[in-house]
């Protein structure tokens, strides 16, 4: 899969560049293939990951946190203050990227299985869908953001601590 664009998440860069993702869904959310439903994305609870990052906010969504065997799969957002990437082929600016990630809590690795960027407005960009069957697994390094977020799946399908939901800063629309 051609380089597209890479979420300036150094923890993550290398698996984000197979196949980026993002935030806001359109308005029209079943429009786009792998977006949520409707539904699911008014049920969505973000809880926000605390980074050291004065443009980009992190978060997770608590209602999408699922257990598939020995894995657990979550929506999370990266919301920038200020768009500073822009998607050359529309010449938009990128304001948020969500991706659906795959991650083991035990093994602290990691898979992408969809992403989708959006733009100030909260319309679509562009959505990719990546097959877990093509795909390998990358270590999740301790420390960085996508650790915390992982860390935070883990704890929300646990249930061992009960997080507050927070309103999204900067999103086009919070839910």
């Amino acid at each position: 899969m051609p380089l597209r664009f890479c979420l300036p998440r150094v923890s993550a860069c290398v698996m984000l560049c197979l196949g980026l993702a993002a935030a806001n869904p359109p308005a029209a959310a079943a429009d786009v293939p792998d977006a949520p439903s409707q539904s699911a994305e008014q049920h969505a609870e973000w809880v926000h990951v605390p980074a050291n990052d004065d443009n980009m906010d992190f978060y997770v969504d608590r209602n999408s946190v699922t257990v598939h065997d020995d894995d657990l799969e979550f929506w999370d957002v990266v919301v920038f203050r200020r768009p500073v990437q822009k998607d050359e082929p529309s010449g938009r600016m990128i304001k948020e990227k969500r991706t659906l990630r795959r991650v083991s809590c035990s093994h602290q690795d990691q898979v992408l299985l969809k992403g989708s960027s959006f733009d100030e407005f909260g319309q679509l960009i562009e959505s990719v869908m990546l097959s877990p069957a093509t795909l390998s697994r990358v270590t999740v390094r301790a420390g960085t953001v996508a650790s915390s977020e992982l860390l935070l799946a883990c704890r929300l399908a646990r249930q061992d601590v009960p997080l507050e939901a927070v309103p999204r800063q900067g999103a086009a629309s919070n839910r």
